[in-house]
């Protein structure tokens, strides 16, 4: 690309080259790095990167970037986001705006830490794109030459690699669970609840979208549940029903209507019905068929985990695997049943406890920025827990440093025990 080109015909040359790229099946990283090429080649600057954040607890970290001759790399590393240290750049980086910083121009407004962080960077021309999808974050450039206040470009590519974040969490879950079972097999139905009902078999793949009515997701998911015994209608209606939309009169006809139904969503998918009766009217799924799912998965690498013959070094995979596996979104779309929400409180518990678990064994091993990664999830569910807390402290301090370790630390101190506080005075007071 020539800096000649007018900055119309250089973006639909960027744009048309970059959708060629997009959406590579499998290989959502690749596609990223290339959404950072293309970035930093338009706008000829000295670095283009994303940024993924979390807001509630200040933490910033860099996860891919594109670096022009001997500029200095930032990738893996935490960087500091919150109110306290950082506040210029933490309000403009949520208000979902492309903002561009100009050094010396805007350094008055910048606290101290902020101007700190331009000049260790090597920062004249900062440009932010912040995104918000399932991940919350940035698309920065550093000093660009071209282009300059023409940023459509960089809100497109903001997008897209929020996109193609979304994807790499989607397909890495999905490896998960594959690397538990063998190839689909003729009779086999993969089934994910955990962030919404998806099924796979050998002839294709059903999405929750797909099913013509609620009531066949929670057919589906209650039977899928309580695989080891069979179900009752009269049990289906009272647990699957509301209340006002019970038919008193004729509650078989209601449960057989939705049965039927759901079968012929399956059809296509499989030579078997999924959904099976016997002489007593009960209703159970179908044995000869092999079911597999994501939550199976997740309470199977729990139990290795927990087993007293494992390795450390085993449990520590189990255990992540479980953690990948999670989602808090359980059939997100439907609420207010009570199985359901008893179900959701079951998995976090276990999942909160398979973090409790790994934390300390990362710690062992020095991996602080997965560490980083974990608490910032689970803190979305329980911000003041403090067992999440204090190992947060501990990966930030030696990921990110003292400073900001001890900014997180003095926010949340209320909510650590005393034993914990005095820990941590001791490691962050060195």
């Amino acid at each position: 690309m020539t800096k000649d080109m007018t900055y119309e015909s250089a973006f639909e040359h960027s744009v048309s080259g970059l959708m060629k790229s997009l959406h590579i099946f499998g290989k959502p990283k690749e596609t990223i790095q290339k959404c950072l090429e293309t970035t930093r080649e338009f706008y000829d600057c000295d670095c283009a990167a994303i940024v993924e954040t979390n807001r509630q607890i200040g933490y910033a970290e860099c996860v891919a970037e594109s670096l022009a001759n001997d500029f200095q790399s930032y990738i893996g590393r935490a960087l500091d986001l919150n109110e306290t240290n950082t506040p210029y750049l933490y309000q403009l980086a949520y208000k979902r705006e492309v903002f561009s910083i100009v050094s010396p121009e805007s350094i008055e407004r910048f606290a101290p830490t902020e101007a700190w962080i331009m000049r260790r960077m090597g920062i004249q021309h900062l440009v932010v794109a912040p995104f918000l999808k399932r991940h919350t974050g940035y698309l920065y450039i550093c000093n660009p030459r071209n282009h300059i206040d023409q940023y459509h470009l960089m809100e497109f590519i903001s997008y897209a690699c929020a996109s193609e974040s979304n994807e790499f969490f989607y397909l890495h879950k999905t490896s998960i669970l594959d690397q538990c079972h063998d190839d689909l097999k003729p009779k086999e139905v993969r089934i994910c609840v955990f962030g919404g009902l998806e099924i796979k078999t050998l002839s294709g793949t059903l999405t929750e979208s797909e099913f013509s009515a609620p009531l066949c997701v929670k057919l589906i998911a209650y039977l899928l549940l309580h695989r080891n015994r069979y179900i009752s209608q009269v049990e289906l209606l009272d647990t699957l029903w509301p209340e006002d939309e019970k038919n008193v009169g004729t509650p078989t006809k209601q449960v057989r209507n939705v049965v039927h139904r759901t079968r012929k969503v399956f059809k296509d998918l499989l030579s078997e019905s999924i959904v099976e009766s016997d002489h007593h009217g009960r209703y159970f799924l179908n044995p000869d068929l092999l079911i597999r799912t994501d939550v199976g998965a997740f309470e199977d690498q729990l139990q290795r985990a927990q087993s007293p013959s494992v390795s450390e070094s085993d449990k520590v995979c189990c255990l992540l695997h479980a953690i990948d596996l999670f989602s808090p979104e359980f059939l997100p779309q439907y609420t207010g049943d009570s199985w359901l929400d008893n179900l959701r409180t079951h998995y976090q518990m276990k999942y909160m406890e398979a973090v409790e678990m790994v934390l300390p064994l990362l710690y062992q091993r020095k991996c602080f920025n997965r560490m980083l990664d974990i608490c910032n999830a689970a803190l979305l569910m329980q911000p003041s827990n403090p067992d999440l807390l204090f190992w947060n402290i501990r990966a930030l301090h030696r990921s990110a440093g003292i400073l900001t370790a001890r900014s997180f630390f003095h926010e949340h101190e209320e909510y650590l025990s005393a034993e914990q506080k005095i820990l941590l005075h001791t490691l962050l007071s060195e």
